[in-house]
């Protein structure tokens, strides 16, 4: 008997590890039920229906532009879009909306049309953006643990999955936003014609992290059994008849297996955090297609190849492009203005997108060497990457699926074994030659 209980522990075991690495089936939709006549119902639907809805950056971008096409000042044109969309400040006892403060580069007040020269030697303001909008695309992750933000600490705890995901993209179509505000003040630009042009964009930056999270969301739960299967390990073995709890505090044996137990179940966890952290690292400040369309939208408005690099570098704060605009600028050809930025230490252009052999320098190069216009081939690029955004986001899914197996080979399943297998065997093993 106490062979056929050993053999029955391993095999409801082996059961449980099948059925945890099993992958979800996939049902269909359940029907919704029909509408009930309760007030209750009534109530909590119209609960759903008052609750206000996200503003959409790239509407806030078109209203502000329509306003200044009206002729309305700036800051009065942000105040009212921003009040009415709920992302400034709230009216006070007048009825009159407060101006947004506003946030300036060293304190300096807006400049006209600026030349190449005064871009590319940093003497022109990165811009003038309202501190609500600038405040959402600043704002970092929240986060379980307390930090030290405005001189006191403070305790941010994450939002749900979903609402986090929300406030990740509306902060990713805010760094797109205040982006195109500082690219209109660097080139001179009308803003209102620099907001209509990336205004799409913007919008589109933020359904491009909402669909990367959207592809991983299956990754992710996987990457949550993963953490749950070592933990869920001596509760297991407990149900099969084993005393693992005290035998895991028996001897130095028993203390060992323990602690390489927990070391390897804390590593896997790192690990797959680490992961799904690379998965979801979005392009930096903003996408590569709004990087196209606010090159596009500089050049449209008279930036020369040169000035647009700048323009571009000053905003994204990315010394590599300005480099390159000042190595073209002083009389070197292209490559070599690419090869100039990348020899200095430092100066190598950060965002992945901006480099050499991106589309960006493609189509640009074409400009500066041929003299064609660029306009057509920034606009063509910027659709292709997002046509390729769902086949890039399913991509990285799979992607991450499969270096999922790492910490599952590595640190998951040994750490099960040492926390539930392993005990049971070596206790049920103990009391049968005790037995005997």
């Amino acid at each position: 008997m106490p062979g056929l209980s050993a053999w029955t522990a391993a095999l409801l075991l082996a059961l449980a590890v099948a059925l945890l690495l099993l992958p979800p089936r996939r049902r269909p939709p359940a029907a919704r039920p029909a509408p009930s006549g309760s007030g209750w119902g009534r109530a909590g639907r119209g609960w759903r229906r008052s609750r206000p809805q996200e503003a959409d950056i790239g509407m806030v971008l078109v209203e502000v532009a329509a306003l200044l096409r009206a002729g309305l000042p700036t800051s009065l044109a942000w105040q009212r879009v921003l009040g009415r969309r709920c992302l400034g400040p709230q009216a006070d006892g007048s009825g009159q909306v407060p101006g947004p403060r506003w946030q300036t580069d060293a304190g300096q007040s807006p400049v006209g049309q600026a030349s190449d020269g005064q871009i590319s030697s940093g003497q022109v303001p990165v811009g003038v953006v309202p501190a609500p909008l600038l405040a959402l695309a600043q704002s970092p992750p929240r986060r379980w643990l307390p930090r030290r933000h405005g001189g006191s600490w403070r305790w941010t705890p994450p939002w749900p999955r979903r609402r986090a995901e929300r406030e990740q993209a509306r902060r990713q179509a805010a760094r797109g936003a205040v982006a195109a505000c500082r690219l209109a003040e660097a080139v001179g630009a009308p803003l209102a014609n620099v907001l209509e042009a990336v205004a799409g964009a913007v919008s589109d930056a933020g359904r491009a992290q909402s669909l990367r999270d959207t592809a991983l969301a299956g990754p992710r739960s996987t990457a949550r059994l993963l953490a749950a299967l070592p933990a869920a390990a001596p509760v297991l073995g407990t149900a099969v008849g084993a005393d693992l709890w005290a035998y895991l505090f028996s001897g130095p044996l028993a203390v060992a297996v323990l602690v390489s137990g927990v070391v390897l179940m804390v590593l896997g966890h790192l690990l797959t955090q680490r992961l799904l952290a690379a998965a979801r690292a979005g392009d930096g400040v903003v996408d590569e297609a709004l990087g196209l369309d606010l090159a596009r939208a500089a050049l449209v408005s008279g930036a020369t190849v040169p000035g647009t690099l700048a323009a571009l570098g000053e905003v994204l704060e990315d010394e590599g492009l300005v480099v390159v605009s000042r190595a073209l600028l002083l009389g070197a050809d292209w490559p070599e203005a690419w090869e100039t930025a990348s020899g200095l230490g430092g100066a190598e252009p950060q965002e992945g997108w901006a480099g050499p052999e991106s589309q960006l320098a493609s189509c640009l190069r074409v400009a500066w060497e041929e003299g064609a216009s660029p306009v057509p081939l920034l606009e063509r690029a910027a659709s292709a990457v997002r046509e390729g955004r769902a086949a890039a986001a399913q991509e990285a899914a799979e992607r991450l699926a499969v270096r999922l197996v790492l910490p599952l080979g590595l640190c998951h399943l040994p750490a099960f074994v040492l926390l539930g297998v392993v005990p049971v065997v070596l206790d049920v093993g103990g009391s049968m030659l005790r037995g005997g």
